[in-house]
């Protein structure tokens, strides 16, 4: 007949740490920093980008021309400023978080799921006029203040 001693090890704490594993962990997360740098691709190097300026920081070229146009017009209208006055300082492709197209206005209820669209912003006689609008071409002037949102993406 055999006979098997079981003998019930001690549980260690769940804080207990093996005293080896740091220094393995450390090693491990260092070991990716000491890896030698090489010359970037000289595709990559052609491709850097131009000296910053006010007008190369601008997002445009996102929202269609027919919106662009109706949303210039808009302002041109109900601003009385002529079209050649008026500059484009952000035209792009966003995504809202909710029918208020980041623009909500008190006591209005709005659908509650992310929409599709756009953010313009244009300037003229040194003032900014925020616009925004839906994929499906709906467009406003957002002239409160109250919560504004930026877009999600």
């Amino acid at each position: 007949m055999i006979n098997i001693n079981f003998q019930q090890q001690k549980r260690s704490s769940p804080y207990h740490r093996t005293p080896g594993l740091l220094p393995v962990l450390v090693l491990l997360l260092t070991q990716g920093a000491c890896v030698a740098q090489s010359e970037p691709e000289p595709e990559t190097k052609a491709k850097q980008p131009p000296e910053a300026t006010e007008q190369s920081i601008a997002v445009t070229g996102e929202v269609p021309l027919g919106l662009l146009d109706n949303i210039i017009s808009d302002l041109g209208t109900k601003e009385n400023y002529d079209r050649d006055t008026i500059s484009i300082i952000r035209a792009e492709s966003v995504i809202w978080r909710d029918g208020s197209l980041g623009c909500p206005k008190p006591g209005e209820m709005y659908t509650q799921a992310q929409v599709q669209g756009y953010w313009v912003v244009l300037q003229s006689a040194g003032k900014e006029f925020d616009y925004r609008a839906s994929s499906t071409g709906y467009f406003f002037r957002c002239t409160n203040t109250f919560k504004v949102r930026p877009p999600i993406g």
